[in-house]
């Protein structure tokens, strides 16, 4: 991820198929060090979490973010 609006790759999902989002896997260039923000949200969608749901959809129950240093 190089950017926030890169997709986040999720290696977990439930009995449907469905991405839970608790297991994710990223990838980094090949560069010097670098810094950011990691935004974490936990979001309530009950009767609307799918196969094409995302981020933006449900209520929001947590928003924090961290700042990070990539080395």
């Amino acid at each position: 991820m190089d950017n926030r609006n890169d997709p986040v790759n999720y290696v977990d999902k439930d009995q449907t198929g469905a991405p839970i989002g608790l297991k994710t896997k990223w990838t980094t260039k090949n560069e010097p060090s670098s810094g950011g923000t990691w935004q974490i949200v936990l979001k309530h969608q009950p009767d609307l979490k799918g196969s094409n749901s995302s981020s933006k959809d449900g209520e929001t129950d947590l928003d924090i973010t961290f700042p990070i240093t990539v080395e």
